[in-house]
């Protein structure tokens, strides 16, 4: 069953290349993205599928999640193992699946905070608009989230740094 093409600008958008975009760059010519021509928003999809990553956007909004992944979303689950109450944590498989479990509770979190229906409805006809500011509220939101639990996860990071320390040295 193929994937309908994401919606933007109230329309569907047209799957190509990113050969359109990056011509220059032909290690990019293979790569599936959906485009949107009344816009020009796009965005990606999942490797060596024509499954979209998401849903198109125009640079400020690409701007606002890459930033927003970079500086806050990445951070918190890429170091989720630190941050106490796991068993083997020095095996890679075991690092691996913490890491995919709480990638997944804080995409769960997002989606509890931010009403991901209101700017995916195909009716809504400014799309564009909605993302830009779907993309303001999550920021705000993990914002406020990182300030509530900051001087409560910098507490678990360093009782989990010391706990790794000492099991270290008792081997």
């Amino acid at each position: 069953m193929t994937e309908p093409a994401p919606l933007c600008c109230g329309v569907p958008a047209r799957l190509t290349t990113r050969a359109e975009l990056y011509p220059h760059r032909p290690d990019l010519r293979a790569k599936h993205i959906y485009m949107c021509d009344r816009c020009k928003s796009y965005c990606g999809c999942h490797p060596g599928t024509t499954k979209s990553l998401g849903v198109p956007a125009n640079a400020a909004t690409r701007k606002a999640r890459s930033q927003f992944h970079d500086l806050v979303f990445d951070p918190i689950w890429e170091t989720a193992e630190k941050t106490g109450g796991y068993a083997n944590i020095g095996d890679p498989r075991s690092t691996s699946k913490i890491r995919k479990a709480a990638r997944s509770r804080l995409y769960g979190y997002l989606a509890e905070k931010v009403d991901w229906r209101a700017h995916l409805t195909p009716a809504e006809a400014d799309l564009i608009g909605r993302s830009d500011a779907a993309a303001r509220r999550i920021g705000e939101s993990q914002t406020a989230w990182n300030r509530e639990f900051k001087d409560k996860r910098q507490v678990i990071v360093r009782r989990a740094t010391k706990r790794a320390k000492q099991a270290e040295k008792s081997r």
